[in-house]
């Protein structure tokens, strides 16, 4: 196992050699790591994977970190302590891990903290990717994005992400009670969109946009969660996913794990994924808002990756009370061919805006449009907890 002190000096002096010459990089290593083999190895390994991957730095670090992530794990009870953080109970396990709502002793603040089981933490060349695109996420610094406090390992080893807590419910839990109205639709619509555009504008692309990553807090704010880890779990074998909302798919010669109903069909397709992917995927969750479902449910999942793939258009059918202009612009985030499809997702907003605009003009002083929806009433403390999610 690898300690936090372990991993310190590995970071440290990997850091150190990068930019050293092979033949200066080989001196540097035999001064520091002396007759510690096992630290040697460790750093062979990093300095093997940045050559031959020129972008192993810069390339998102959360495609790499698969097997950091896991569900199962030792229970975690109220009073115990990570870090500086004290445990106040459980929220809940996704597909990505166990999460927790904890104290941050030093700064006086409730957070979200997500535990990693350490058996999955042994690639040190995932933990570093991993680490470098956590720092970009936590650079966002948007009302609408799921603010990341911390990453780390505490000293006996165990790897945490300590993140924004977020009280409200997940778009999936409102969906639970049925389709939305278009207004209040329309301006979730537009919050993801700006947290989309924020990531994309630093280079992070989600991956995974579905009503499980969009949380609606009570005062009408959304927020929008788990930037880039997504990708992560394509790696990882079938029963270290039992979240319903996870699906295999079986394809030749690999297997892909995600929410197959939103995934674009490049991603299917394994091709590489950009924010077109993040547009593909909202386009879906902007139908299901007014539908309550998807264009692709079907029986199976590979039924609904046939959907997906085949070459006729997708089939939407909405209320008479949708737009003919929400329509068009749901059309267009859905469509196959990424060079039929919105390019950016500044595009789709300027779209959502003039949509909007004209709404508020036709309806003649109703304020409908303009005023954020409450999403849900504030509860007891507990019920809080029980509805906040991520992945």
């Amino acid at each position: 196992m690898i300690t936090h002190d372990r991993w310190q000096r590995i970071k440290e002096i990997f850091y150190s050699a990068q930019d050293r010459t092979p033949a200066e990089r080989s001196d540097f290593l035999n001064e520091v790591c002396g007759d510690d083999a096992s630290l040697r190895e460790e750093l062979e390994a990093l300095f093997t994977a940045d050559a031959e991957n020129e972008n192993f730095l810069s390339s998102p670090a959360y495609e790499f970190v698969a097997g950091m992530l896991a569900t199962e794990m030792s229970e975690f009870a109220a009073g115990q302590t990570v870090g500086r953080y004290e445990i106040l109970g459980a929220l809940g396990a996704g597909g990505m891990g166990q999460l927790y709502l904890a104290r941050d002793a030093q700064l006086g603040r409730n957070i979200a903290l997500k535990l990693i089981a350490q058996e999955f933490a042994t690639d040190h060349r995932r933990v570093l990717r991993f680490e470098q695109e956590a720092r970009a996420a936590s650079a966002l610094n948007h009302p609408n994005v799921c603010v990341i406090h911390e990453i780390g390992i505490t000293d006996n080893g165990r790897h945490f992400i300590a993140m924004e807590y977020i009280q409200g419910a997940t778009l999936r839990d409102h969906l639970a009670r049925g389709p939305l109205k278009f207004p209040a639709a329309l301006q979730i619509a537009m919050q993801v969109c700006a947290a989309l555009a924020s990531a994309h504008a630093v280079g992070i692309v989600h991956r995974d946009i579905k009503p499980e990553n969009i949380m609606l807090r009570p005062d009408g704010y959304v927020k929008v969660v788990d930037f880039g880890l997504a990708k992560l779990t394509e790696a990882l074998p079938e029963q270290q996913f039992p979240n319903e909302a996870q699906t295999i798919v079986r394809t030749e010669p690999r297997t892909l794990l995600g929410t197959v109903k939103y995934m674009s069909p490049e991603q299917l397709r394994e091709r590489p994924v950009d924010e077109q992917t993040d547009i593909w995927s909202l386009g879906i969750v902007l139908y299901e808002m007014l539908t309550g479902t998807t264009p692709f449910d079907a029986p199976t999942p590979n039924e609904s990756v046939a959907l997906i793939l085949s070459a006729q258009a997708v089939q939407l059918t909405f209320s008479e009370e949708v737009p003919v202009q929400y329509r068009e612009i749901v059309k267009r985030a859905l469509e196959k061919e990424c060079n039929r499809r919105y390019k950016t997702i500044t595009k789709l907003i300027s779209d959502l805006s003039s949509l909007k605009r004209a709404l508020e003009r036709n309806a003649e002083g109703d304020s409908t449009l303009e005023a954020s929806p409450v999403f849900y009433t504030p509860v007891d403390s507990q019920q809080d907890v029980r509805k906040v999610r991520f992945g």
